[in-house]
Parts: structure tokens; sequence; C-alpha cells
């Protein structure tokens, strides 16, 4: 019987030990791609066009926007390692070019859920990234009837979810607080545009006056009988 080398031993050992290494990991070039694959392959999409390294055409039935698309991080995360430690979260956060001000204000929901489209996870046993709907129902298939499953498993992606509705709150607190100090802005102007009227009205009337009293100071002429 042969023995196994130092070499072979920390090699098998390592695999006993830390099984994930079998697997690939997951990298930020393969959550582009897998996340380019899920938007053009929504049903919602009507347009997902590649403009540039971060840029991209878009069009979407969700809610009325058609036009660039700006990816503007890419976030890998291992501690966020979902349900039961065998997925890895990947999120891409993106800016919509040229949004309408009252846009989240009018299309918050459908804003939401799209922007969950924008979160994956990486399935290390598959080696493959899964959308959050194909994720969460591969949870649900593994766990068997009856069994707890940990809410914290979820808190990242309950914190994002808060995070978009907090930062569509601000937004709209910001908006309205806008069109409050523009409201006030344009009061102020025609209150001021209403006292230059009034003043010139004033000097025109004393100007009046003073015309009156000069003609009645004037001496008046007698008229002879005849």
């Amino acid at each position: 019987m042969k023995k196994l080398s130092a070499e072979s031993f920390f090699i098998v050992s390592l695999f006993l030990l830390f099984p994930g290494i079998l697997f690939s990991a997951p990298t930020e070039k393969s959550l582009i791609s897998a996340w380019e694959n899920l938007q053009k392959n929504d049903s919602q999409t009507i347009v997902f066009e590649k403009l540039s390294y971060n840029l991209y055409r878009f069009k979407t039935k969700r809610f009325p926007f058609d036009g660039e698309l700006k990816m503007l991080n890419i976030t890998v995360d291992e501690q966020m390692s979902g349900f039961e430690g065998g997925f890895t979260m990947g999120i891409v956060e993106t800016e919509l070019i040229d949004l309408p001000e009252d846009f989240l204000e009018k299309y918050s929901y459908s804003y939401s859920a799209w922007s969950q489209s924008n979160i994956l996870y990486y399935d290390r046993e598959n080696e493959k990234w899964l959308s959050a709907k194909e994720y969460y129902t591969k949870a649900q298939e593994n766990v068997p009837s009856g069994v707890f499953i940990d809410p914290f498993n979820y808190i990242p992606l309950l914190f994002l979810f808060f995070l978009i509705i907090i930062l569509i709150f601000v937004y709209n607190i910001q908006r309205k607080n806008r069109k409050y100090l523009d409201f006030v802005r344009e009061l102020s102007q025609k209150e001021t545009e209403l006292a230059e009227k009034t003043f010139k009205l004033s000097k025109n009337s004393n100007k009046l006056l003073n015309d009156i009293l000069k003609e009645l100071k004037k001496p008046t002429k007698k008229i002879k009988k005849k």
C-alpha cells in the first residue's frame, strides 16, 4: 500500500475541511454577464442594448422609461452567504439617466420591483448566478416542511429594500421642499413687482395732485361786463 505524500495529504485535508474550494468562486465579470442576460431576457424588457462598458440603452414595460441605463458599481459580497451559506450575493448598482423629478413618486412600486433584478445570488454548487426569484424558489425546495428558516439570512435583502424605500421618501421630501422654495421665491418676486408698481402709481398720483394745486393757485381772470 502506497503512503500519501505530505503534499497529497495537505490537499486532501483542504478539500475535507473546506469543500467550498472545489467550486469556482464568483467574479465580477460573471456577475455582469448574468445581470445582462437577466435584463435582456426579462419579459418586461423591450430594449436592452450595450452602448459601452457600463452604459446601456434600456426600455421596459414596467414603467415609462426609454433612455440610458448606467452601471455604477459591482459588488460580490462573500459575507452575504444567503440560505444555508451555499450562496454569494452579487449587487449591481445602477442609475436611470435623466429621470423626471416626479418619477419615483409616481412609479415607486414598479421601480422597486425592477430593482430586485439587480440583486443576484451565486449558487456555488451549480456554479451559476441565480435571480432573486430563482434563489427563493431553490431555498424553499431545500427546506423540509415544518423547518424554521432563519430570518437573519434575509437581512441583506430586507436592508436593501428598506434603503430603496428611504431613498424614495427622502427624494419626495426634497422635491416638495424644492417646490415650496420655488413658490416662496416666486411670491417674493411678485411682491417686489407689486411694490414697484405701487410706488410708481403713488409717484404719478403725487405729480397729478401737484399739477392740480398749481392750477388752482393761479389767479382767475375777471370777466368785464359790457
